[in-house]
């Protein structure tokens, strides 16, 4: 958390005014496949929930996934505030952008910005 306050930190001084960022749960970018086309034939990722094995146990719960994510919200903000820089969230969901926003937004009781699409 402190080298993502420093970025930011760093971003205000370079006029950098907006950061779209992610907030997944364990993996990164998990994707079931990577030969996906796309406009224009290109390649792209994907994920599909019937492509993989689910049957593995979950490594914290949806509750302690959200308190995670509002104590990162909690310690960055400030250093965003400071810099100048908006927060954009980019959830990875479509179909819950808005809420995903929203809930995050009441959970940290925090103003972020709308997502990013």
């Amino acid at each position: 958390i402190e080298k993502y306050c420093k970025m930011l930190t760093n971003m205000g001084r370079l006029g950098l005014k907006l950061l779209c960022y992610n907030f997944m749960a364990g993996v990164g970018w998990f994707r079931s496949r990577n030969d996906l086309r796309e406009r224009g034939g290109a390649l792209t990722s994907g994920f599909d929930i019937s492509e993989i094995d689910n049957n593995v146990p979950l490594k914290f719960s949806e509750e302690q996934l959200w308190d995670n994510y509002a104590y990162f919200l909690h310690a960055v903000m400030p250093a965003a505030e400071a810099a100048g820089v908006k927060m954009g969230l980019h959830p990875d969901d479509r179909r819950c952008r808005r809420s995903s926003a929203t809930r995050a937004s009441s959970r940290a009781r925090t103003p972020i910005v709308a997502p990013c699409r």
